[in-house]
């Protein structure tokens, strides 16, 4: 059998790329309203998808904030009913891993 001539590195995926850029848009407005800080916060991004230790750590922490994001929308609805805040948070917290996975996952499987 043939080897390959290059290895396919892991990448990140579309969606995780897009919540560091949207993290990375939304430091100006949050700290300090300054395309500096949005040049800053745009190259530590960058590094981070460089680097695959912190990549991994910035998918974890994305994905729990989205299950953060989950329950305090579910804080709101808690009128509703009793359990909303854990049950969408749970679910936050999942379509969080779902979008970040490819950020935290050490191999690929190889395909046939």
């Amino acid at each position: 059998m043939a080897q390959p001539v290059y290895e396919v590195e892991p990448h990140p995926s579309g969606c995780f790329l897009f919540q560091l850029f949207l993290l990375s848009a939304a430091l100006p407005a949050i700290a300090a309203n300054s395309w500096w800080v949005f040049g800053g916060g745009f190259l530590v991004m960058i590094v981070v998808l460089i680097v695959p230790i912190l990549r991994k750590i910035a998918g974890i922490l994305l994905t729990l904030a989205w299950g953060v994001v989950g329950f305090s929308i579910g804080g709101g609805v808690a009128a509703i009913g009793g359990g909303a805040p854990v049950v969408i948070g749970l679910l936050f917290l999942f379509f969080g891993w779902v979008f970040n996975y490819v950020a935290v996952a050490e191999e690929f499987e190889e395909r046939p």
